[in-house]
């Protein structure tokens, strides 16, 4: 997960993405106590192809070869 912040606050054409598709899958005006459905955090598309792309370029396991 750094690595994915860390991506997204370099850069922010990829962050503004991620909050754009946010705001339209969850709302701009939504209780920050609700929680997600899992309905909409399954539509987050491209926040979860950044950490499929993030776990691909940094995998959690160390590389022992």
């Amino acid at each position: 997960m750094l690595w994915l912040f860390y991506h997204l606050a370099k850069y922010p054409h990829m962050q503004k993405k991620v909050q754009d598709e946010m705001d339209s899958v969850l709302g701009t005006n939504r209780d920050l106590t609700e929680t997600p459905t899992y309905e909409q955090i399954k539509d987050l598309i491209y926040l979860k192809m950044m950490m499929n792309e993030t776990m691909r370029m940094f995998p959690p396991i160390i590389r022992l070869v």
